[in-house]
């Protein structure tokens, strides 16, 4: 062999070892080292809206504006409370919206404050109403029959088919998002 090649070899042989041997006693000299995990979970939180103690996100709720026999006449009114509770663990928001079927105009006047009337429950906003956690509400609407003419509400009363008013209360729960 060439002496060259021999020397050559030699020398690359000996920094082979050289590195094998640092990497080796390294790792015997003392030195800090840590090491952790952390983990994090969470449940999803309850929601739960009750109206008139009736769970809306499950099961529909009652609303019976005009009492059990259902019956009006001139110079009768009314009123009906609807109950609200936010039984979630988060914070929510509610609205009421009110629509009215009354073919026969029949002269009825709805508030829920019982000084402002309105000819129409259609008209009456109850929006995006805050309720906290745990909270309760109560919206009570009032209904009159504001007599027009003693001859219109025979006419009605009178009628070959009785008309029918038909009044809707839709609930709407949210949860309030803040921002």
């Amino acid at each position: 062999m060439n002496k060259k090649f021999l020397v050559s070899l030699v020398a690359t042989m000996a920094v082979v070892v050289a590195l094998v041997s640092v990497g080796a006693v390294s790792g015997t000299f003392a030195k800090y080292t840590s090491s952790k995990t952390a983990t994090s979970s969470a449940t999803v939180a309850k929601w739960a809206f009750k109206v008139n103690d009736k769970n809306i996100a499950k099961e529909d709720f009652t609303w019976n504006l005009f009492g059990t026999d259902a019956k009006i006449a001139p110079g009768s009114s009314g009123s009906l409370a609807i109950s609200l509770e936010n039984t979630s663990e988060v914070a929510a928001q509610y609205a009421i919206d009110f629509s009215i079927t009354n073919a026969s105009s029949v002269p009825l006047q709805f508030s829920v404050d019982n000084s402002t009337w309105k000819s129409s429950i259609d008209d009456i906003d109850v929006s995006a109403t805050d309720i906290a956690v745990s909270g309760t509400a109560t919206v009570t609407v009032y209904w009159k029959w504001v007599t027009s003419t003693d001859a219109a509400d025979t006419a009605l009363g009178t009628a070959a088919t009785a008309p029918t008013v038909t009044v809707s209360a839709a609930v709407t729960a949210s949860q309030k998002v803040s921002s």
